[in-house]
């Protein structure tokens, strides 16, 4: 009876609130609580089977209306009306839903929106209405689990693929049994750790996010790190200084990321933007270094390991300045903008794209990464394609929301443009022993493929093959990467993991 009541008062709340006429005398009447059932009769006072998840339906619908989200309060009035049991508070909830249709219809739609009928967008269960709710990514009591799979996935893959073998090779165990054994502990603790201390805590799809990151990229970051104290942290000459600041990084950011997005209460939108942040910061800190030449040979040192050392210091410190400098804009930028996890990621492909333009213009200038005196104008010019993809993808991201399908289709076709014009351009001619028209080429073809993918997503709804793909793929993570190799190597590469 409490529960009923509530919402009667709710409903005047929201009636004077957003100025409706007052309803239609069979809706007055479906809204009138009914008369409390005698207590003699169990049969009709059982408890409503529904009753726990249509109230925190009702919560999070108004509490949506208060923040002016018309899509989700519309969508959680609708599972509150198909819920079972009780069929008064059933017929409330569907008459909000058609006030809340009444009252988006009065309001103008956002400028990226695509026409339509009205009807709110598909929105994924907000509380599962079957006995298995985990499969909707809410658990019973509403709480956001959606980036638990991804998660254990991460953890699982890079246990199995890094930490795996780094833990021993840090402790200086030589390869015997001990050292197998040690790499299945390892292995097996990167799922069960994980497992157990999330196991009835939420994991948000923003937590996965960033914590994928962090495990990833944090394998690098570590290393970078301790070569500025260290120097030349090769796994030829030093293997455990090599494993352990890989495994510690990794382990840090990953856990550092996972609480960042839980902390900040971040969207997966955001953390993708971050993460492209780092990865652009990490590529312009490393070009500043060969820009400013601190891979070269300098004066004054005893041996050439004294030199090795002195260059892997300057280098490593200007990369790892760089990816820290990408992650705090990325974290600024992310949090003062409204991007979708495809959002971010199509934002990722424009960065990719001008940089390989950059590094095309050099190439037909003869700036070489591996000549000395081509060496700034290369990276100079792959700096300034960088940057310029990074405007130009934020204007283009500035109004739409793509889904991760759309966004992995976009990827894929850019690299797909690109085969394709490089395929005909070597079926075509001879390049006469240079690379110059097969990278223009690529170029080109990846600009197209890009151009036409986005110009087809950029305003439209969520279409059900994109929709199927964001369902099947919404936890992996697919990135367009450019690849400049130490002895003048060019390129792209399709990078993908869990």
């Amino acid at each position: 009876m409490f529960a009923v009541v509530r919402i009667l008062l709710a409903s005047v709340v929201f009636l004077a609130a957003v100025g409706f006429a007052p309803p239609a005398p069979a809706q007055e009447a479906v809204q009138d609580p009914p008369a409390p059932a005698p207590a003699t009769a169990p049969a009709e006072s059982a408890v409503d089977p529904g009753s726990v998840q249509r109230e925190a339906l009702f919560d999070i619908a108004f509490h949506a209306l208060a923040t002016g989200n018309l899509d989700l309060a519309e969508q959680a009035f609708g599972q509150a009306a198909d819920l079972p049991g009780d069929v008064a508070k059933s017929a409330v909830a569907a008459s909000f839903v058609e006030r809340v249709r009444r009252l988006r219809a009065t309001r103008p739609a956002p400028p990226h929106a695509p026409a339509g009928s009205g009807r709110a967008p598909a929105v994924p269960p907000l509380l599962g209405a079957g006995p298995d709710d985990r499969a909707s990514g809410n658990d019973t009591a509403g709480r956001d689990r959606s980036g638990h799979v991804p998660l254990l996935l991460t953890t699982s893959v890079l246990g199995l693929a890094a930490y795996g073998w780094m833990l021993p090779t840090a402790l200086g165990v030589p390869q015997d049994k001990t050292f197998l054994g040690l790499y299945m502990l390892a292995a097996s603790a990167s799922f069960a750790i994980p497992y157990l201390t999330t196991a009835t805590t939420p994991v948000s799809s923003a937590q996965a996010n960033l914590a994928f990151y962090g495990g990833t990229r944090g394998l690098w970051h570590g290393l970078l790190f301790s070569a500025i104290f260290a120097g030349n942290l090769s796994f030829d000459q030093r293997p455990r200084g090599f494993a352990g600041s890989m495994l510690v990084g990794s382990l840090t950011e990953a856990y550092g990321g996972y609480l960042l997005a839980n902390r900040v209460d971040m969207t997966p939108g955001q953390a993708r933007t971050i993460a492209v942040g780092g990865d652009a910061g990490f590529v312009l800190g490393m070009s500043t270094g060969f820009l400013l030449g601190l891979d070269r040979n300098g004066d004054g040192f005893d041996d050439a390991q004294a030199m090795i050392d002195a260059k892997a210091r300057r280098m490593a410190a200007a990369t790892f300045l760089g990816a820290v400098g990408g992650l705090t804009a990325g974290y600024f930028y992310g949090r003062h903008s409204d991007h979708t996890w495809g959002d971010g990621e199509v934002l990722r492909a424009t960065a990719t794209l001008g940089a390989l333009y950059g590094m095309t213009v050099a190439d037909l200038l003869d700036w070489k990464p591996g000549d000395r005196d081509g060496q700034r104008g290369f990276f100079g010019l792959l700096m300034l394609g960088m940057a310029g993809g990074l405007v130009v993808g934020d204007r283009l991201v500035s109004t739409t929301d793509f889904s991760v399908g759309q966004s992995l289709i976009i990827d894929v076709a850019t690299v797909a443009g690109g085969l394709g014009a490089l395929g005909v351009t070597v079926l075509l001619g001879n390049s006469g022993g240079t690379e110059k028209p097969l990278l223009v080429a690529t170029s080109l073809g990846g600009a197209l493929g890009f151009g036409l993918s986005y110009w087809a997503f950029h305003g439209a709804a969520e279409s059900k093959a994109t929709a199927r793909l964001t369902s099947a793929l919404g936890a992996t993570r697919l990135a367009v990467l450019p690849l400049v190799g130490d002895k003048g190597q060019k390129g792209v590469s399709l990078a993908g993991a869990f």
